[in-house]
């Protein structure tokens, strides 16, 4: 899902243009594993089965996907609506003040000059 053959996804998760309906599906099929994976995480956690530290790297990864301005969009208009209603609000008030991240812009020219 996450492989090589769809990197060409992750190149116009950055890009101004508008993704086409195709792009749109798997880019929220990206995310939306994403966020289920983290919710099921912080149940993890919130039931004793993983330490804070370990949650916190975990959710992380939250703030590197939604804080992007694609991912931030995503969220807003249609990711808020699948987690359950704790899990939603924790990650809205995660995002509420988040600042803008650029981080996914530098996964793919770490090493220019």
């Amino acid at each position: 899902l996450v492989g090589l053959d769809n990197v060409d996804i992750f190149e116009k998760w950055y890009q101004p243009e508008p993704l086409s309906p195709r792009d749109q599906y798997r880019l929220s099929i990206i995310f939306i594993v994403d966020l289920r994976n983290r919710e099921f995480e912080y149940a993890q956690y919130l039931n004793g089965v993983l330490d804070e530290e370990t949650w916190l790297s975990y959710r992380n990864i939250l703030l590197f996907n939604f804080t992007t301005p694609r991912g931030r969009k995503w969220w807003d208009n249609v990711g808020r609506n699948i987690p359950g209603a704790e899990f939603s609000a924790m990650v809205g008030e995660l995002l509420e003040n988040a600042p803008v991240n650029n981080a996914m812009d530098m996964l793919g020219n770490w090493d220019t000059e």
